[in-house]
């Protein structure tokens, strides 16, 4: 997805609301519903995604801060064969080049998601095919494309893809944080 975040597709992401950062709020209609308080609007959060450094010698992450030649080279710029890719979850706040500012942070079920806040979600409409939606390439070697008329359903993919086979039909609480993205680092920006 950091594909589409750099192409500017990726405004919204969705996570499914846990203790202990939900508390419920009661509805006049006598109901409960979940209250995120993890993410607000003016936030801004910090993309960690797949990298590689070129340096002589380096070969773990920590070798990267001793390196004194050689980039941070990003996978989602181009798959470079032989390279040795940290996860992103390795990845040090200082070399993360994309910074997202929240505008909107919603609570809702899973399954409320309309057809425009699907493609906010980054699925893209297929050159091969017209009028059918694709989820485009995720992480590693997983290649899943899936063509539908429907961007709902290809979002549904995507959710299932990382959250498993029936985690669209157990239509969690999550939380909808739409978001700017801006090309830079977290602590480099203006107002930090």
């Amino acid at each position: 997805m950091v594909r589409a975040l750099l192409e500017g597709r990726k405004t919204q992401t969705r996570r499914a609301l846990k203790a202990p950062y939900g508390t419920l709020e009661y509805l006049a209609d006598g109901s409960w519903r979940p209250i995120c308080t993890k993410v607000y609007p003016g936030d801004r959060l910090w993309v960690k995604e797949t990298w590689s450094h070129t340096g002589t010698g380096v070969w773990t992450t920590q070798d990267v801060l001793r390196a004194r030649d050689g980039k941070v080279i990003y996978r989602a710029d181009d798959e470079i064969l032989g390279t040795g890719w940290f996860p992103s979850i390795f990845m040090f706040r200082h070399l993360s080049r994309l910074t997202l500012t929240v505008t909107d942070v919603r609570v809702q079920r899973l399954q409320d998601i309309s057809e425009a806040d699907a493609i906010a979600e980054g699925i893209e409409l297929s050159t091969e095919h017209p009028n059918c939606w694709k989820r485009g390439k995720l992480t590693g070697d997983q290649n899943f494309v899936t063509l539908t008329g429907c961007p709902k359903l290809a979002f549904r993919s995507i959710w299932e893809s990382i959250n498993g086979p029936d985690a669209w039909y157990a239509n969690p609480w999550i939380y909808a944080i739409s978001f700017d993205v801006q090309r830079g680092n977290i602590d480099q920006m203006q107002g930090t």
